[in-house]
């Protein structure tokens, strides 16, 4: 029992020290789970299943307090349904930037913590799908290319890993009138979905990989 305890330890005396106070570089990938609205009585809105990657850089500081900028490439999307079972399919990659501001407990084995994020994208792809009609190109898609949004959510670290859980909500409109073209049958989809629409909202879960 005596070999066990101490050997236990050791072993959170080396996490404690891999782990606290120490200033590191990640790499992250997840599951992105995303919406909108629709205020068009033709179009449902659902949510669609995309994906993010990039790279963090954790900053510790006292009290609890961390500060964890990210750059991604994070895509978000949303589906609608219409009566006539028809599906309209988007999705918009964006190179994300953000700054988590992270606050959690040091249980030396592990950290819990909640966090806050005020993030800015650029949109640099497009894909619009209404049955076999695609629109890949940013001049007829209709979409605004920058967003802008907060997050919330909460997370565990511990030795190299970080799980999170975060919600986002991209604020203002999502339809750029400028833009839209109803020339073909995903133009007129989208546009009769999407002229009310809200941004993009939803959430996702991110695994990150801290390297010494």
């Amino acid at each position: 029992m005596a070999i066990i305890s101490l050997v236990l330890m050791v072993a959170s005396e080396c996490v404690y020290a891999q782990t606290i106070g120490t200033n590191r570089f990640g790499v992250f990938g997840g599951y992105v789970s995303s919406k909108t609205s629709s205020a068009s009585d033709a179009w449902t809105p659902g949510n669609a299943s995309l994906w993010t990657a990039g790279l963090a850089y954790q900053v510790q500081l006292e009290y609890g307090l961390a500060v964890q900028p990210e750059i991604s490439w994070t895509a978000k999307g949303a589906q609608f349904t219409n009566s006539l079972d028809q599906k309209l399919n988007l999705s918009t990659g964006y190179l994300e930037g953000g700054v988590q501001l992270q606050w959690g407990a040091d249980l030396l084995l592990f950290r819990p913590y909640v966090l806050v994020e005020p993030y800015l994208g650029y949109a640099l792809s497009v894909k619009e799908r209404l049955g076999e009609s695609v629109c890949k190109d940013f001049d007829t898609a209709g979409l605004k290319r920058f967003e802008w949004g907060m997050g919330a959510g909460l997370g565990v670290e511990f030795w190299q890993l970080q799980l999170a859980f975060k919600w986002f909500w991209n604020i203002g409109g999502l339809y750029n009138p400028d833009s839209a073209t109803a020339a073909t049958s995903v133009g007129l989809a989208t546009s009769g979905a999407l002229e009310n629409a809200k941004a993009y909202k939803g959430f996702m879960v991110s695994l990150y990989i801290f390297l010494m």
